[in-house]
């Protein structure tokens, strides 16, 4: 009696330590980047978010191929909502803490951004470009920006351009470096893969667009972006501005009537919003500078629009 008493005592020991075992390895795994969902926010994205991926064997968030201009900011949200923000530890160089100041990236360029939730620790480093996207970097050009380069962001081996809005007939270049050197078209009949010196990429229909280059194969992509609205473009409308008599530049350039006709209060503020920040990037003498006006003006009104449907 008391060798079946001490068996069953051994076997039930071995299945609670079984049983902790797998309980143990599972919350490893749920928990190997710490919460399930994390974001990073910043003035490159116009402060919306772009989630990052979990790398699992190092227990780290990472987002890869990040273009941040000049003295650029940045902070990490862990549920997309702003209510779990991680900013840079005051006293702490590559630390977070949560509800941190914003994390500043002095000189611009093309980074990948890595957060270890656990540990609390940021790092940001140059991307190596060659090997993801084939180039060091790319702009885009476009007949609605005057021509000027803008900045394109390498990601999953493309080269893209977000939310750019661009009114009807209005036409589109790759540029390698922002300097005219290396610049692609599309060489006629038009097969959707970029030439060296190639035609205009025309788009004949208005609206807002992701464009997407892949300098390894030339191959390109132009399509309409679907948004879901954003607070940030509409609060920086003033409301309670009265309309212009005189049509917009952009109303010019879309070839429409005047927008003092219109019912669309929203739409009539974006338009306004538009005219006042575009003729500021007109005043910029540096070309590099002024093309990320305009890349920053485009996302805006984007944005804005899109939140007036």
């Amino acid at each position: 009696m008391a060798k079946t008493m001490k068996f069953w005592n051994r076997l039930t020991i071995a299945l609670c330590l079984v049983i902790s075992a797998g309980a143990f390895a599972q919350t490893a795994e749920a928990q190997t980047c710490g919460p399930d969902t994390m974001s990073l926010r910043g003035s490159h994205n116009s402060w919306q978010t772009d989630a990052m991926s979990c790398d699992e064997e190092r227990g780290v968030w990472v987002s890869k191929g990040i273009h941040f201009s000049d003295v650029s900011l940045f902070i990490f949200d862990v549920k997309a909502n702003w209510q779990r923000l991680y900013g840079a530890h005051p006293s702490a160089a590559g630390k977070t803490v949560r509800g941190g100041e914003n994390i500043l990236i002095e000189r611009g360029g093309i980074y990948n951004v890595e957060f270890n939730f656990i540990k609390k620790r940021y790092r940001v480093s140059l991307a190596n470009l060659d090997a993801v996207c084939g180039s060091k970097s790319m702009t885009l050009r476009s007949s609605h920006a005057d021509w000027n380069p803008m900045p394109m962001s390498c990601e999953g081996g493309w080269w893209i351009a977000k939310n750019v809005v661009m009114p009807a007939n209005s036409a589109v270049k790759f540029d390698r470096k922002g300097n005219w050197e290396e610049v692609y078209g599309d060489a006629l009949p038009i097969d959707l893969v970029a030439d060296l010196g190639g035609a205009e990429i025309q788009t004949p229909d208005p609206g807002v667009y992701d464009v997407k280059f892949n300098y390894l194969s030339k191959v390109y992509q132009i399509g309409k972006t679907e948004h879901d609205g954003c607070a940030l473009a509409q609060s920086s409308i003033e409301p309670d501005m009265q309309m212009s008599t005189a049509p917009s530049i952009l109303e010019k350039s879309l070839g429409t009537k005047s927008k003092h006709a219109s019912s669309n209060a929203c739409e009539d503020a974006c338009y306004r919003q538009y005219n006042r920040d575009t003729a500021g990037c007109r005043r910029i003498r540096n070309v590099r500078g002024r093309g990320i006006c305009w890349a920053s003006i485009m996302t805006k009104y984007g944005w804005c629009l899109a939140n007036c449907r």
